[in-house]
C-alpha cells in the first residue's frame, strides 16, 4: 500500500503534468498529420490555383449584390493597401481582395518540423544509432511533413461563409444569390455537413 505521503503526491503532480503534456504533443501532432491529406488530394488541396480560381469575381459585383441583401453592409477601401477592401457588418469586420477575387480562397503551404511518434509516447522504441545520423544539420528525433498553412488570396466564397457566421446572410441567400458548392469548407459553413478536420 502506498501512503499518501508529501512526496508521493508531489510525484504523481509531476506525472500528471508528464502526462498531459504528452497528449498535448499527441494531439498537435495528429492534427498536423492529418492535414496533410488536403496537400495530397487535389479536389481538396487549398494551395492550387487553378483548382480554386472556379468563377471569378469582381468586388464591384459582389457588393452589389450583397448590398441587395443587407443594406447595412458597409464596404470601405484599406487606406494602407489599395489591393485590399474590407466589409464591415456590426462588430465584424471582413478583408478581401480589390478587383478580380477567385471563386475559393488560396493557400499557401509550409513545411513542419513534429516529434516522431515513438519519441513523445515514450514508449521506448525508438533507437538511433550513430551510422544512422544521415544528416547532422537534421533533428533524427523530428520528421518533416508538409501543411497548409496561410490565407494568399481571399475568394469570394470565403466572404460569404464569413457573413454567414456573422449573422449579415443566410446560407438560403448566399446559395440562391451566388449558388451552391460542393466542397466541404462550403458545406460545413452552410450547415449541411460536418467537416470537423478542415482547418480553414
Amino acid at each position: 500500500m502506498l501512503l499518501n505521503t508529501e512526496n508521493n503526491h508531489a510525484s504523481r503532480v509531476r506525472g500528471d503534468a508528464r502526462a498531459a503534456q504528452r497528449a498535448k504533443m499527441q494531439a498537435w501532432v495528429a492534427a498536423a498529420e492529418d492535414n496533410c491529406k488536403f496537400l495530397d488530394d487535389e479536389n481538396m488541396d487549398p494551395t492550387l490555383a487553378e483548382k480554386r480560381i472556379g468563377r471569378p469575381m469582381h468586388h464591384d459585383v459582389l457588393e452589389g449584390k450583397l448590398i441587395k441583401l443587407n443594406p447595412s453592409l458597409v464596404f470601405v477601401w484599406n487606406s494602407f493597401n489599395s489591393t485590399k477592401k474590407c466589409i464591415f457588418f456590426k462588430e465584424t469586420h471582413i478583408p478581401y481582395e480589390a478587383g478580380v477575387m477567385p471563386e475559393r480562397s488560396i493557400m499557401s503551404s509550409k513545411e513542419d518540423q513534429v516529434p516522431i511518434g515513438d519519441v513523445y509516447e515514450g514508449s521506448g522504441g525508438f533507437r538511433l544509432e550513430r551510422g544512422e545520423i544521415k544528416d547532422p544539420n537534421k533533428n533524427p528525433w523530428f520528421k518533416t511533413i508538409k501543411v497548409p498553412w496561410r490565407e494568399e488570396v481571399r475568394g469570394w466564397r470565403t466572404i460569404l461563409l464569413r457573413l454567414v457566421g456573422a449573422g449579415a446572410i443566410t446560407p438560403t441567400q448566399a446559395e440562391t444569390v451566388f449558388s451552391a458548392a460542393d466542397n466541404p469548407e462550403w458545406q460545413r459553413g452552410m450547415g449541411k455537413a460536418k467537416h470537423t478536420h478542415i482547418p480553414w
